[in-house]
């Protein structure tokens, strides 16, 4: 499936926003010719650069993960007796689960989800540690080291 390069021609504001994290994660890696097997975000046309379906399925779920931490953050903060912190909850968790809904469109939804969860509790962790000043020993810093290098695995054999 082809995306136009503008913005305007993709339907959901999901879509729109995996499409600009698409662009900047490989920004100025254009390559009209791709090797069988594998799957170039930028490729030349005549209209200008196309966006491939798969990577901006990637995109839309590693910002899903990011609003996942999001909204982890925000229930830390509604802890604290944060008011506001309810808000950016219900925001974040309404980006996170339409972000992950449109990348399962491509993506098998047991990785989808399966990264989706590593990304969140890997930065969920990371919040709590350096925000919320939560203690972490090296045991758990380890397991954190060993999660991100799943979900790594998980993208890097996914044939998506």
């Amino acid at each position: 499936m082809r995306l136009a390069h503008s913005t305007g021609s993709v339907k959901s504001a999901a879509a729109r926003a995996a499409l600009l994290c698409a662009r900047y994660l490989d920004a100025g890696r254009v390559s009209p010719k791709v090797a069988p097997g594998r799957v170039s975000v930028f490729a030349r046309s005549n209209r200008g650069p196309i966006v491939s379906q798969t990577n901006l399925a990637w995109s839309a779920l590693l910002l899903a993960g990011a609003f996942e931490v999001g909204f982890t953050t925000a229930m830390g903060l509604e802890n604290e007796g944060k008011r506001w912190a309810t808000a950016l909850f219900y925001v974040c968790i309404i980006a996170s689960f339409a972000f992950l809904q449109y990348a399962a469109k491509t993506i098998p939804l047991g990785i989808a989800y399966a990264v989706w969860t590593g990304i969140g509790a890997a930065g969920t962790l990371a919040v709590s540690t350096l925000v919320f000043r939560q203690p972490l020993a090296a045991v758990q810093i380890g397991l954190v080291v060993v999660l991100i290098g799943v979900v790594a695995g998980l993208k890097l054999t996914s044939p998506h």
